[in-house]
């Protein structure tokens, strides 16, 4: 079988949804290139050809509609009322693949493999640049349930009004929120570039996908789904001003996250040998 080049995958464009949209993917990736030690950012362009970390950031997302392997690549199922990530429980391998968790330590260890080259470097790379997104956002790390008792599948079997407007809560947090702030792309990748540089040091001393699954999940038990109002379970939420202001600086805190995480990531996975 022939490998698909890295001209065609470069080449690919997105249109599905994808965790934070693709404006949220895009700020992830934007935050990290500023963050590029000079060997990573050689790196990273040597393998994109002129394309940049914000604009492959969905590309993961098109592949996942001709590539059903990778469709739980983009998420941890962590019960709600759990407290921490359990690789045992939460990222049994399936037909569907594993989970983010897994994803992302399989193509840090890809760049970091001097023998991975060509078209499945620049595959690693990519779909690095996404998951890293994905993992910091709440509801990709966590399940609750439904009014039923059922799963609620990361909050998109959880019907909401947000704003006079029928949608879900995965749809409100992917997206929603941000676009709803009315900022632009350029505004946000300036602010929360800042916003990053007030969080405490320890914040960017590790690059453990289970630790920031951990932290996006404590997001979604402290904010997501604990801000809802209390009738939830019985009657559609509508969600305006007042959960808008509440979540949109959780929404920004993890885009932030994210964007200094797959900096920190690349750094190491592309540093020159001593």
């Amino acid at each position: 079988m022939r490998r698909p080049s890295v001209l065609f995958l470069l080449c690919l464009t997105t249109t599905t949804a994808s965790a934070w949209g693709p404006e949220g993917h895009k700020i992830v990736g934007a935050i990290a290139e500023a963050r590029l030690t000079p060997s990573a950012r050689a790196a990273v362009e040597e393998l994109l050809k002129g394309h940049t970390l914000a604009s492959i950031s969905s590309w993961a997302d098109q592949v996942r509609r001709t590539r059903p392997d990778t469709y739980n690549w983009h998420f941890v199922d962590i019960p709600l009322e759990s407290t921490k990530y359990d690789a045992e429980r939460d990222c049994r391998l399936s037909p569907k693949g594993d989970c983010v968790v897994a994803a992302i330590n399989r193509f840090v260890a890809a760049l970091r493999d001097g023998r991975v080259t060509g078209p499945e470097r620049v595959q690693a790379l990519m779909f690095l640049v996404h998951f890293v997104g994905d993992v910091h956002q709440p509801l990709h790390a966590s399940e609750g349930r439904t009014g039923t008792g059922a799963p609620d599948r990361g909050g998109n079997l959880i019907a909401v009004d947000f704003y006079g407007h029928e949608t879900n809560l995965h749809r409100v947090w992917d997206g929603e929120l941000l676009s709803h702030s009315g900022e632009t792309q350029g505004q946000l990748v300036t602010e929360l570039s800042a916003l990053a540089k007030t969080f405490p040091a320890e914040t960017f001393t590790h690059s453990s996908a289970a630790l920031w699954a951990n932290d996006a999940h404590q997001q979604a038990r402290a904010h997501t789904y604990r801000d809802l109002p209390s009738t939830f379970a019985t009657v559609e939420p509508t969600l305006g001003d007042g959960y808008e202001v509440a979540e949109l600086p959780t929404v920004k805190r993890q885009l932030a996250l994210a964007g200094y995480h797959l900096a920190l990531v690349l750094n190491a996975a592309f540093a020159k040998p001593e």
